[in-house]
């Protein structure tokens, strides 16, 4: 049996089973997701919760909380900004009583930042003069692009979403409306205004084997997140180690209670939509007086050098949560087309008559597989960590619409951008990515009141330390890397290596105040160090209290640069231009800027 069929014929056996009662998502690191009848809810980005207060006994824990394989579909989509400290994460809460009533509630995220650099103009100013400092929004700095490799999530860009529910403990309809711009303060741009997002049910049955064993059923349009680095988010780098899914379609979860420990099992299936529409390749267009690619309808994003070929996803993950404090956890993704027909019909023809850019029928099917192990602790006054690997295997995947998000890449068209040929041209993305990230953060006042519990209801002071490193492999084209960007082997494939780390610490000395700061080194090609930059950002939080859901972060970031960033050099001016259609300036050559964000989700 093919394996890419296993995860589809496991679907379909869970959705025939007969619906017997259910628990919510094991999931239950953010409480908006569907939470069992009579199960605590932890504290979370989803909806505040009564908290038990320091010194009372706090309630039995029940069967099945813990972490799990995946984020939640419930929790916020780009919550990578919020500075949490562990003390923060675990407070204990009363039990809901079981309830059928039909209920309304709204929960929602958003970040607005002000982004700005400064520095000297890139280019010389007509007739000589001294055109002076020149002050620049968003800023022109190398890691502050989303779908950017070199990304670090110091510097946040705008996000806000809405999330409707309606339901009861066994059945929940979910809507969410979202927006990666302020049209006020920005402008109407209207291809990030993302209108209604995502719409799922999810279906919950807490005895579906006996006391101990849930299921969990998602279907409708929504998100699955997994090797996400932060208990409640993506991580430091807001990234996913095997990938975030953009389907429509089903996830099935199931988990099993064992003494301390807790198996679960979890699936999904489905695809897009509908690709983004391709008007033809970038050289065709030109050759008419256009670029079609860039001269789009305001309204459409864009699609890629080559038409994007209906997509389909399907994953299996397994886990094993030992005491509800560390869960160990096996992926595979499988993403895959076949849609060449389509693809190159964009001439109104069927196939396109072998229409530029579009894929002939004779070669290999698109194709991008991940899998991997990873590692996430929960454990109170050990503090927070995630360590994982993933490996990435890719094949003619340029045609691959955005249906996964992996590694700051949605789609095919964004892995080639970051892993395999230089940007805006047209490599196949066909190759094999291996990456390992990791991160820890410790809370010392969870440590200094251990074994009381602490949380955060004083001073505390958190260290978290960050990284992540890819291995790309480029095969061999008569002799020379697919890849033009790749250190050539000795078997004529080639290679390139990516490393970024850094640490953060925070210290909250009052319940409103808190003052750190963060170090990032970002190293792009370990073989070419004038690539690297690094950079100092100390910050100021204001808050109202401890363990609130509210931040005003205030930053200042001092960067160092490698000679490519150097404006019209061969490297900093060709491989790293400005382009508009990647969402702003990829040349980094401003050495100072600043944020000013407003942070809440609740």
């Amino acid at each position: 049996m093919p394996k890419s069929q296993l995860p589809l014929i496991l679907s379909t056996v869970l959705l025939s089973l007969p619906v017997v009662s259910s628990r919510a998502s094991a999931q239950d690191a953010i409480p908006a997701a569907p939470a069992a009848p009579a199960e605590p809810v932890a504290a979370s980005p989803g909806a505040p919760v009564p908290v038990t207060p320091p010194g009372a006994p706090s309630p039995a824990v029940k069967k099945g909380s813990g972490p799990a394989l995946g984020l939640s579909p419930d929790a916020p989509g780009q919550g990578g900004a919020a500075v949490l400290a562990p003390s923060e994460a675990v407070p204990t809460t009363e039990e809901a009583a079981p309830s059928g009533e039909w209920k309304f509630d709204v929960t929602g995220y958003f970040r607005a930042p002000l982004r700005m650099s400064w520095g000297p103009p890139t280019t010389p100013a007509p007739g000589g003069g001294n055109a002076g400092t020149q002050y620049r929004t968003p800023p022109l700095v190398p890691d502050a692009n989303y779908i950017d490799w070199r990304y670090t999530n110091s510097f946040v860009g705008p996000w806000t979403e809405l999330n409707f529910h309606y339901g009861n403990d066994r059945v929940k309809s979910t809507i969410q409306i979202a927006s990666y711009n302020l049209t006020d303060s920005g402008y109407r741009r209207l291809e990030s205004n993302l209108g209604i997002n995502e719409a799922f049910l999810t279906l919950t049955y807490p005895e579906f084997i006996n006391e101990n064993g849930r299921l969990t059923v998602l279907a409708g349009g929504f998100t699955n997140r997994y090797g996400a680095a932060g208990r409640y988010d993506a991580g430091k780098y807001e990234t996913y180690l095997f990938g975030r899914t953009h389907i429509v379609g089903e996830t099935g979860t199931l988990d099993y209670d064992w003494n301390d420990l807790t198996f679960e099992v979890e699936e999904g299936f489905g695809g897009k939509l509908e690709p983004i529409p391709f008007y033809g390749p970038p050289e065709g267009a030109a050759a008419n007086g256009g670029n079609a690619n860039e001269d789009l309808p305001t309204w459409e994003p864009y699609p890629g050098i080559v038409p994007q070929e209906s997509t389909f996803v399907d994953h299996l993950h397994f886990g094993v949560v030992y005491k509800k404090e560390l869960i160990i956890g096996l992926h595979y993704i499988n993403v895959f087309a076949n849609d060449d027909e389509r693809a190159g019909s964009y001439t109104g023809t069927p196939w396109g008559g072998n229409a530029p850019g579009a894929r002939l029928a004779t070669d290999p099917h698109p194709n991008i597989t991940i899998y991997g192990v990873d590692a996430k602790l929960i454990g109170g006054v050990l503090g927070e960590g995630y360590l994982g690997i993933s490996h990435l295997a890719a094949m003619n995947a340029m045609y691959i619409a955005d249906a996964i998000e992996v590694l700051h890449s949605f789609g095919g068209w964004q892995l080639h951008d970051n892993y395999f040929g230089p940007p805006g041209t047209n490599q196949p993305v066909t190759g094999e990515i291996t990456s390992v990230e990791g991160q820890y953060s410790f809370s010392f006042g969870q440590l200094f009141h251990y074994p009381q519990a602490f949380w955060g209801d004083g001073p505390d002071l958190i260290a978290t330390v960050f990284g992540m490193y890819n291995h790309i492999h480029s095969p061999s084209s008569g002799g020379t890397p697919l890849n033009p960007l790749a250190h050539k082997d000795a078997d004529g494939s080639g290679h390139i290596d990516k490393l970024k780390f850094g640490a953060e610490l925070l210290y909250v000395p009052l319940p409103w105040l808190g003052l750190g700061g963060r170090f990032d080194a970002v190293k792009p090609d370990l073989d070419d160090s004038t690539q690297s930059f690094s950079v100092i950002s100390p910050r100021i939080i204001f808050r109202t209290a401890f363990v609130t859901h509210e931040q005003i972060m205030l930053q200042y970031s001092h960067y160092s640069y490698g000679s490519s960033y150097v404006p019209g050099n061969s490297l900093g001016g060709s491989q790293f231009p400005y382009n508009s259609q990647l969402g702003g300036s990829q040349l980094g050559v401003d050495k100072n800027a600043a944020q000013i964000a407003a942070i809440i989700w609740f």
